[in-house]
């Protein structure tokens, strides 16, 4: 008997896997977390969203934003971050 993913386990799934590419890359945009994850920009965003307003991960502070911009033109990188790193002294 083949098994069927229901909507909710590849939800998990995603958010799991999102979580997971931040914490390894400690600092993160969108971007680079749908590169990582194959996921769609439009995935992870969401993803992300609902991560952020649910405190599980933080927007990183403004060195971190600016690094990631330092390097190229276009729409600015918003840098996320795993609240527990964050957390690190």
């Amino acid at each position: 008997m083949a098994h069927i993913a229901r909507h909710d386990d590849i939800r998990v799934q995603n958010r799991q896997s999102v979580i997971e590419a931040v914490r390894v890359g400690d600092i993160a945009s969108r971007t680079d977390v749908s590169n990582v994850t194959g996921l769609s920009a439009s995935t992870v965003s969401a993803i992300t969203s609902d991560l952020l307003s649910e405190g599980v991960l933080i927007q990183a502070a403004d060195d971190a934003v600016d690094e990631m911009n330092s390097s190229g033109s276009g729409r600015q990188k918003k840098a996320i971050d795993n609240k527990q790193t964050s957390r690190k002294i």
